[in-house]
């Protein structure tokens, strides 16, 4: 049987885990091969020229991504999302030692 101790690590480590997600996906995306893949598109809506209110609409997207994108690009630059991960990922790597520790005294008692 599971202690509370361990239950209760193993129920945080979820909330952790989600936080380091979360700012992994900024601190680690590929928001410069998007902006390099939105601007191939753009450039070639715009060689064949842009006819039809599809087209219009279409590059509108393209310009609504990219802005996206830079804001995220931005984003993953920001020292303190940095910072912000290193702490989470040191803290799940503790958490993750603990529950180790736990599960291994609590194998040994019942075991």
């Amino acid at each position: 049987m599971e202690s509370v101790t361990l239950k209760a690590l193993q129920f945080y480590r979820k909330d952790v885990q989600k936080r380091y997600d979360k700012i992994d996906a900024i601190v680690n995306g590929k928001h410069g091969a998007g902006l390099a893949e939105v601007y191939q598109q753009a450039n070639g809506l715009m060689q064949s020229g842009i006819k039809t209110a599809a087209d219009h609409k279409k590059l509108e997207d393209l310009a609504a991504k990219e802005k996206r994108l830079k804001a995220d690009l931005k984003r993953s630059c920001d020292s303190r999302n940095t910072d912000k991960w290193c702490d989470l990922k040191i803290e799940l790597e503790e958490i993750d030692r603990e529950i180790a520790n736990i599960s291994w005294r609590e194998g040994m008692r019942h075991g």
